[in-house]
């Protein structure tokens, strides 16, 4: 009776352990998440937002290991699982919109990022090779008149390029859309 009790405590002491080790390590990721998203804060603050883009920079590589780690051992512990596959949903918003911020205070520091943004331009200008280019602000897209994207407003996603000190959002390839 006491070998059958002491091998159960044994087996309910090693599924701790490795609950445990999965929910500590996962806690670890959050702090140093929000240790960054502090440093954000001031960064802001302070108008540095090419130390803001930083911040972004550290804090998706820290999400995505924290997401992978989530996904693979986080049913280990299905408590902690759900909060923190939340908890990376949750810093994938932050770093969206703090881009987003980036894109009104100082969007030139964008150049060479892919984006994806709801573009609601204000003004457009057809081109002689027969495309539109529609402006919002210093940011810029060109697509052909018959493409399914018009001017009023919708989601793009693409690649920002610096193109004769102007900002243009480079289409990903879909048919249909963008410099053909």
């Amino acid at each position: 009776m006491f070998n059958k009790l002491k091998s159960a405590l044994m087996i309910a002491m090693a599924i701790l352990t490795i609950m445990g080790i999965v929910t500590f390590s996962l806690f670890i990721l959050e702090e140093s998440l929000q240790t960054v998203m502090f440093g954000t804060w001031a960064a802001q603050d302070a108008g540095n937002w090419s130390l803001v883009l930083k911040g972004i920079d550290t804090n998706r590589k820290i999400n995505e290991t924290l997401k992978f780690m989530t996904k693979w051992f986080g049913w280990i512990q299905p408590f902690a699982w759900i909060a923190y596959a939340s908890y990376g949903k949750s810093m994938d918003y932050y770093l969206d919109s703090l881009e987003n911020k980036i894109m009104t205070k100082d969007p030139m520091l964008m150049d060479g990022r892919a984006i994806r943004i709801d573009f609601r331009p204000k003004a457009a200008r057809k081109n002689e090779d027969g495309t539109v280019t529609y402006s919002m602000g210093v940011l810029h897209y060109t697509s052909w008149p018959d493409s399914q994207w018009i001017l009023g407003f919708g989601e793009l996603a693409g690649t920002l390029q610096m193109i004769d000190r102007k900002l243009y959002l480079i289409p990903n390839a879909t048919k249909g859309q963008g410099q053909e």
